[in-house]
Order: structure tokens, then sequence, then C-alpha cells
């Protein structure tokens, strides 16, 4: 944000807090609804709004406008917290009790060494490829789509 769109530091921090906080509350949020509702129904919805959601958000960071910037950094901010709030109980259910702690160690971190160790990589590639930021539209897609096609999996799976 401050090297490729020219934000200052400061404002670069504010937004940060501003997601980390409401990621937070809605985490914590997201978690107890999905203990009373459909945890996989609820991961999906917010998959799929995440998937709907990036091209604006990454827009309002382009466009330099703080405000935008600030209020689609607390749609991000709950998006990101309806996902995490859900997934760890999601991952643990979805195995065995004898194979459970192996299960979601490798289900888990591979996924995330392979994709989060290497975005800032892939980001920075796409972003130059494209000679624009929207490339992160790409990846964070990619991401969804192989979110949506594992929970319809779980989801038609439990049902037969």
């Amino acid at each position: 944000m401050t090297v490729m769109l020219g934000y200052t530091n400061t404002v670069v921090t504010a937004v940060h807090v501003v997601i980390t906080i409401v990621f937070m509350i809605s985490a914590i949020l997201f978690g107890y609804i999905s203990d009373k509702l459909n945890g996989k129904k609820i991961l999906l919805i917010s998959t799929i709004l995440m998937a709907v959601f990036i091209y604006p958000f990454i827009y309002s960071l382009n466009s330099k406008d703080i405000t935008l910037v600030f209020v689609m950094s607390v749609i991000a901010g709950i998006l990101i917290g309806s996902f995490q709030g859900v997934f760890p109980t999601l991952i643990v259910q979805s195995f065995p009790a004898n194979v459970r702690s192996c299960g979601v160690a490798l289900s888990y971190s591979i996924p995330a060494a392979l994709f989060g160790g290497t975005a800032p990589t892939i980001l920075t590639f796409l972003v130059k490829n494209c000679n624009s930021i929207f490339g992160i539209v790409y990846y964070v897609m990619f991401g969804c789509i192989c979110t949506i096609a594992g929970l319809m999996y779980l989801i038609y799976k439990k049902k037969t």
C-alpha cells in the first residue's frame, strides 16, 4: 500500500488495525453462530462473498478514497472473521478421532505453506505482470474456488 499505491504509513497501519480488530470480533461471533447453525454453509457463504468482494476491495485501495478504504476494510475484516471463526471447528470435525491429529495437521499445514508461504512472491509476480494491483484478485479468486470445491465435497459427502 505504501510503495505501490502511495499511502502513508499512518493510513496503512490504521487500515491494518481496523481489519484486525473487526476480524477478532467477527471470528468470535461467527464461531459462536456456527455452533448454533450449519458451519459448512456459513463457510460456503463467506467464501462466496469473499470471491464477490475481492474486486471491489482492491478497487477501493486503488481509488485513494480513505473513507471507502476504511469501509471496505471493515467488510474485509468481517469476511475474514466469518471464515476463520468457523474453519478450525469444521476441519477438526472432518476427521475421525483416530486420525484427527494427523489429518488436521496435514490438511491445514500443507496448504498454508504452499499458498500462504508463497503468497508474497506470487502476488508480486501477478501485480508486476498484470501491471496493476488487480492481479491480486486472481490469486484470491483461485483460493475461493478451491475452498468452494472442497466445501461442496464435504456438504455432498455428508448427505450421501
